[in-house]
C-alpha cells in the first residue's frame, strides 16, 4: 500500500467508483448495465492509474494503467457486440448471458490476479477468490482514511 493520495481527482474517481458498485449491486435486470459497469469500472480504474502515472513516473504504476487499460477494452468490446446485436437482431441476449457471466468472472478472476502480480502483493490465493472484486472495500476505507485525516 503507498502513501496518502492527496489527489483529487483520484478521489472523485474512488466516488464514481463507489457509485458504479452500488447501481451494479442494486441493478442486476439490464444485462447490458451489467457489462457496460464493468467496461466503465476499468476505464476509471484506468484513469485512477494514469493519474497516478503522471505523478510518480512508476513502472509498476504504468503496468497497472496499461493492464486496466487492455481489461477496458477487453470488457468493451462484449459491451458493443451485444449492445449492437441487441439494437440489430443479431444476437439473442438471452440466449448467450450465462456464457457471458461465466466469462465475466473469468475476466475478473485474471484480471484480479494479474493486477495484484503487477503490485507483487502477498495476497493468498483464498483471500482472491473469496473477494473477487475487493476493490471497493479498499476504496471504500481508502476514502475512510482520508475524511478522517481532514478531520
Amino acid at each position: 500500500m503507498g502513501g496518502r493520495e492527496d489527489n483529487v481527482f483520484n478521489l472523485l474517481i474512488d466516488c464514481g467508483l463507489l457509485a458504479i458498485y452500488y447501481l451494479l449491486i442494486i441493478n442486476r435486470s439490464n444485462f447490458l448495465w451489467i457489462i457496460g459497469g464493468y467496461a466503465l469500472i476499468f476505464l476509471l480504474y484506468f484513469l485512477w492509474e494514469y493519474i497516478r502515472v503522471s505523478e510518480t513516473k512508476s513502472k509498476m504504476v504504468n503496468s497497472a494503467a496499461n493492464a486496466n487499460l487492455i481489461f477496458f477494452f477487453a470488457v468493451l468490446i462484449v459491451y458493443l457486440f451485444f449492445m449492437l446485436g441487441d439494437k440489430y437482431n443479431y444476437v439473442d441476449i438471452e440466449h448467450w448471458k450465462p456464457l457471458v457471466i461465466i466469462c465475466l468472472y473469468i475476466v475478473l478472476f485474471s484480471y484480479r490476479f494479474f493486477i495484484h502480480g503487477i503490485y507483487k502483493r502477498s495476497y493468498g490465493r483464498t483471500r482472491i477468490l473469496i473477494d473477487i472484486d475487493g476493490v471497493a472495500c479498499e476504496h471504500a476505507k481508502a476514502i475512510c482514511e482520508r475524511v478522517n485525516q481532514d478531520f
